[in-house]
């Protein structure tokens, strides 16, 4: 895909690689990247309310969507499954995934540990 030579496509493709880097999990047989059941609309509100805080332009959610679809064709998202015997998402475990992204969002960085392990003693 070529990406549209303007600030605004630019920095949501910079923003899109951020947060597959962060909230990805990358599969170790293949190139996908895989993210939590969510909607694209969640994410790209999440988007424009960072470019709105840095004082950016923002696409529209067409294009932004076609710029995941078409720059990042590898991330998938999971399909959330409800599957007798496994584990599924708790609400200890939603509130702990809920903690580091309000983590992020606060530029705490994912490698401050002493944070985290905070944030991990707290929850077990």
């Amino acid at each position: 895909m070529l990406l549209p030579n303007t600030e605004a496509a630019i920095g949501a493709a910079s923003w899109l690689e951020s947060y597959f880097m962060f909230h990805g999990d990358y599969m170790p047989n293949s190139e996908e990247i895989h993210l939590e059941p969510i909607d694209r609309v969640t994410i790209y509100r999440e988007y424009v309310d960072d470019m709105k805080r840095l004082r950016e332009e923002h696409l529209s959610i067409t294009k932004f969507i076609f710029l995941w679809k078409e720059g990042f064709p590898n991330v998938k998202i999971r399909e959330y499954k409800a599957v007798t015997g496994k584990c599924c998402p708790c609400a200890k475990c939603c509130d702990l995934r809920r903690e580091f992204t309000t983590a992020y969002a606060k530029g705490v960085s994912k490698f401050n540990y002493i944070y985290l392990d905070q944030i991990l003693f707290n929850f077990f």
